[in-house]
């Protein structure tokens, strides 16, 4: 059996949370758009959904706003493995800045 890698595990992890907190399923690949939006933040490449730099949390995760057909999302971004570790809500980010 493969071993998971960390990237894969937080993308499993990150789904579900989406789905559990914002009641939306998405898929693999709007996954990995919503990713690509983030890391072309700044590049002047194409993004498919509108990203915004909220606060960096260490040296590998920053906290992102992600506009997903009119719905604000908020994502901790883990640059090292290049992949989105959890959504918040709103109501979640004094406890993450706090934690």
């Amino acid at each position: 059996m493969r071993k998971m890698h960390k990237k894969d595990s937080e993308c499993i992890h990150a789904l579900k949370r989406l789905k559990e907190r914002f009641n939306i399923e998405i898929t693999k690949e709007e996954y990995k758009s919503i990713v690509n939006s983030i890391k072309n933040l700044g590049t002047g490449k194409k993004r498919i959904y509108e990203v915004k730099f909220l606060e960096k949390q260490s040296n590998a995760r920053s906290l992102y706003k992600i506009y997903y057909n009119d719905i604000e999302l908020y994502a901790i971004y883990n640059k090292i493995n290049g992949s989105i570790c959890t959504f918040l809500r709103k109501e979640f980010l004094n406890e993450f800045a706090e934690g």
